[in-house]
């Protein structure tokens, strides 16, 4: 990507000109000369010379933050992205920075908001605070949202803000959902919620994209997400037109991700799967062959349950891997991960069993038997011993 920036061609020769030009124009004394040189550097060269010298000038740190502030505000395009590519590598040092970074994103240049958002997503927690404030000006909500959507976990702090726009009845309020679940801290569920339950009771006036972008958004959190599960069923049930029928495809994917199996969610995943056209008609169909997870289930349905956040839904998709056998060999990745993604021993037991079932043996499934041979329940070592014993008899 950074190198896409510059490419061998005559429009990338002439942004190295005018970079060359325009690095003139900075006075050639002390830290500022020393700046100048390393962002010269950076747009004069490709590959592995670049990487140096944008390292180079993130090794300066807080003695280089007066000159980049300068190129950021008063410089052209090309020095301010060569600027943000040394900057992302900055760390701590750059939070200074923050604000003059997000301001450019008013001047709409394209490649210079490319940069800006990679630069806030190298930066990652140093930069929530910024895009955090940048989450109430309408102006920079959604390149902010996107940028916070990316950084994921570590943009926990702007969870609250978040929260208060997708609360909102403004434009941009259905941005904020996609960066929630990204964060997926369980803070955030209430406020997806409530979205969700608003347009379950007003499906013809609510904000659309906002019930869609929150049920997916939700999904994200899995079993976590249950709460919502009646209010998804009946926006899934809604009558809706155009663009609209998009909410009741994402509710009904997201009836699959969260994982509720209890019986008026597959009653209306039914009917929606036997009546419905088109998407929804898929999303339902998808949903319900997960939930029910049943002994013709596809292998993908099977993987997804055992996959799944609902530890009952994984062992149901580890038992039909038990019964498959030998023809569960596609199965075997999702065991694997499954295994390796729990700390709850009946989960890891069937995972155990399924493998000895299947009796594929490769260096994944070795790790994992491996490391149940050394667990500490000794039902679950003992299951682990004895079916690694098999796999080897078998070889």
């Amino acid at each position: 990507m950074v190198d896409a920036m510059v490419p061998s061609s005559p429009q990338g020769f002439l942004f190295v000109a005018l970079f060359a030009v325009a690095a003139a124009a900075l006075p050639a004394q002390g830290k500022t000369a020393d700046v100048k040189g390393m962002l010269a550097r950076i747009g004069a060269t490709t590959g592995a010379e670049r990487d140096a010298a944008i390292q180079d000038l993130a090794a300066m740190g807080a003695k280089a933050v007066p000159v980049l502030r300068r190129v950021l505000e008063e410089g052209d395009d090309a020095q301010r992205i060569c600027a943000l590519l040394g900057i992302a590598k900055m760390g701590k040092a750059a939070e200074p920075l923050t604000p003059a970074i997000s301001k450019l994103w008013m001047m709409e240049h394209i490649p210079v908001s490319q940069a800006i958002h990679a630069c806030f997503v190298g930066l990652g927690a140093v930069g929530v605070p910024e895009l955090t404030r940048c989450v109430a000006d309408f102006g920079l909500q959604a390149p902010a949202c996107a940028a916070l959507a990316e950084i994921g976990p570590a943009g926990k702090p702007a969870v609250p803000a978040l929260g208060k726009l997708l609360s909102t009845r403004t434009h941009g309020a259905h941005l904020a959902a996609s960066p929630l679940g990204a964060i997926g801290d369980p803070a955030a569920i209430p406020f997806l919620v409530k979205v969700i339950a608003e347009g379950a009771d007003n499906p013809r006036g609510c904000d659309s994209a906002k019930v869609a972008n929150s049920a997916q958004a939700l999904a994200r959190f899995g079993a976590q997400g249950a709460a919502a599960v009646p209010h998804l069923v009946k926006v899934m049930q809604a009558e809706a037109s155009g663009f609209d029928v998009v909410m009741l495809d994402k509710a009904a994917s997201a009836l699959g991700d969260i994982g509720v199996c209890t019986e008026p969610v597959l009653v209306a995943l039914r009917k929606v799967a036997a009546n419905a056209s088109g998407q929804l008609k898929t999303a339902a169909a998808d949903s319900l062959e997960v939930l029910e997870c049943a002994a013709t289930a596809s292998d993908g349905a099977v993987a997804r349950a055992i996959r799944h956040s609902n530890p009952e839904l994984r062992l149901h998709g580890l038992q039909r891997a038990v019964e498959r056998a030998a023809n569960g060999t596609a199965l075997v990745p999702a065991i694997v991960w499954s295994y390796e993604h729990t700390d709850d021993v009946r989960v890891r037991m069937a995972a155990v069993a399924a493998l000895g079932a299947i009796g594929v043996q490769d260096e994944h499934v070795t790790r994992v038997l491996e490391a149940a041979c050394r667990h500490a329940d000794a039902k679950l070592a003992a299951a682990a011993q004895e079916v690694r014993a098999r796999l080897a008899r078998k070889s």
